[in-house]
């Protein structure tokens, strides 16, 4: 540990070995926390990207991208309003602890290490809106430490915050009440720091006057019987990759394998006839419906020829490249859950009525003139809609343009290339990849990124979802010459 040194003195790291300056920013970024000062965390950020240029080894470079995340967060933490949206110093941050987690030595260091990476990583996604996408770092800090208190009660606290969210009671309550055993057992744990005690154990306190009765809940599918084989294969690797449109699968006991999230009752002005936003969710959802079960499908590929491909003549390339029906169903899979995003910001664009009329996609409708450069609109300015903030940070893993000011994403340039080539241009697909005049990938590549964009694209419905709620719930019941316009109220029937 770095003792007495004058951080203000230190504008170089020249001559100072690649191990030694990470430790000499490691206690500069400390610094810069325990004193609430941004102007030193960014000079540590500047020290670091220094340091990046002399090439450090995966386990130096892990230590590195942690600490440069610490000192965006003391940026973050020291400037600007919570409701405050487009912040970049909490998009750097959440960018430098995803880079912490992708380099080979992560998993090398120590689980108490690693559990506080994971840690933060939910909080902060949790923070702007991102519960759902939270919930798989978190459950990745309990799996590597059971009893983490710090995980347990953040987790409490994000599905505690989705509740809040939900439209129907039942369901919040079923979420309270995981939300208070998760509290309960932070609170029991010793790993609990004791900043984060008192407000899990406001939040129990809160729970405790709800006063909600367990024996008065019943858990609807769960643990459903499918007489199916191939149904019950289907709808387990669902639940496995996340990928259920039903927010009571993040607790843990449930099993849940209906796809049960719609739009709200919906308030409308003058207006006859259904709510249009009714049949855009419902196009939206069935799209994500049927990418996910072509990506399903693709990937239970068993080297057989299928009837539709057979007497169809390929060339023989010897380069272990895939032509076949299994690998088209995951590249529409992949093409079409990345479509859906474009979708969703007509929907957006729509709902909102910002008046973008061309040139405009899921990562710029949030702008004028859909110009990220030009700033955030106004509507969604200090907009204090959770998740609608949590869709707008969502879009921010995406690069649609160069032009993009900045992605929290590492990987967004390679998902942008890869649907770029499968749209207009061409990816072959091999066993083994190896280089090749044409852009390849290899299929376990392709399927993980498909399943990657799948889980986003929930996640982004699901915002929508929730998104809508609020604002719905929010808007006053106008009076006009014919009396109080009342909501519609829509039934969703299940198939």
């Amino acid at each position: 540990m770095v003792k007495n040194v004058n951080y203000d003195k230190i504008n170089d790291l020249k001559g100072v070995k690649i191990k030694d300056a990470c430790t000499l920013l490691a206690g500069m970024v400390n610094t810069a926390l325990n004193n609430h000062n941004p102007a030193l965390a960014l000079k540590a950020i500047s020290l670091a990207e220094e340091l990046f240029k002399r090439k450090p080894i995966s386990s130096l470079k892990t230590h590195l991208y942690h600490v440069v995340a610490n000192a965006w967060s003391c940026v973050a933490k020291n400037s600007g309003t919570p409701w405050d949206w487009d912040s970049e110093a909490f998009g750097k941050e959440i960018f430098y602890l995803r880079k912490t987690l992708l380099e080979p030595a992560f998993e090398k260091y120590p689980p108490s290490f690693r559990v506080i990476i994971y840690t933060n990583l939910a909080n902060l996604l949790n923070t702007l809106g991102r519960t759902n996408d939270a919930m798989e770092y978190w459950d990745k800090a309990i799996a590597t430490i059971p009893n983490f208190g710090m995980a347990l009660g953040g987790k409490g606290i994000g599905l505690m915050d989705l509740a809040n969210t939900m439209i129907y009671d039942t369901a919040r309550a079923e979420m309270y009440l995981y939300s208070e055993d998760l509290l309960k057992r932070a609170i029991a744990s010793d790993t609990v720091e004791d900043h984060a005690r008192q407000p899990f154990q406001r939040r129990l306190e809160f729970l405790d006057e709800m006063k909600i009765k367990r024996s008065g809940l019943k858990k609807t599918h769960a643990n459903k019987v499918y007489n199916d084989r191939q149904e019950a294969d289907y709808r387990f690797w669902c639940r496995y990759h996340g990928l259920v449109l039903n927010n009571l699968n993040l607790i843990e006991y449930y099993r849940e394998t209906s796809d049960s999230i719609h739009m709200p009752s919906m308030v409308t002005y003058g207006a006859v006839g259904m709510p249009k936003y009714y049949p855009y969710f419902n196009q939206l959802k069935q799209e994500f419906i049927t990418a996910r079960y072509l990506c399903y499908e693709g990937q239970l590929y068993d080297y057989t020829t299928h009837f539709s491909d057979k007497e169809v003549y390929i060339i023989d390339t010897y380069s272990g490249e895939r032509n076949d029906l299994c690998i088209e169903k995951i590249k529409l899979a992949f093409k079409t859950a990345y479509s859906i995003l474009d979708k969703i910001s007509f929907f957006i664009n729509d709902f909102y009525e910002l008046k973008h009329t061309k040139m405009f996609n899921f990562r710029n409708v949030w702008y004028k003139d859909a110009k990220e450069k030009e700033g955030l609109l106004k509507i969604f300015d200090k907009r204090k809609n959770w998740p609608l903030r949590g869709l707008f940070y969502l879009s921010k893993d995406f690069a649609y343009t160069t032009s993009d000011v900045y992605c929290i994403e590492p990987d967004a340039e390679g998902l942008k290339n890869i649907r770029d080539h499968l749209e207009h241009k061409f990816l072959r697909v091999m066993m083994i990849p190896r280089d090749e005049e044409t852009p390849v990938i290899s299929e376990t590549d392709l399927l993980k990124k498909t399943i990657k964009i799948l889980k986003l694209t929930h996640s982004a419905l699901t915002y929508l979802c929730l998104a809508v709620g609020i604002e719905e719930a929010m808007k006053p019941q106008k009076e006009s010459e014919n009396g109080i316009i009342m909501p519609i109220y829509m039934e969703p029937k299940q198939r």
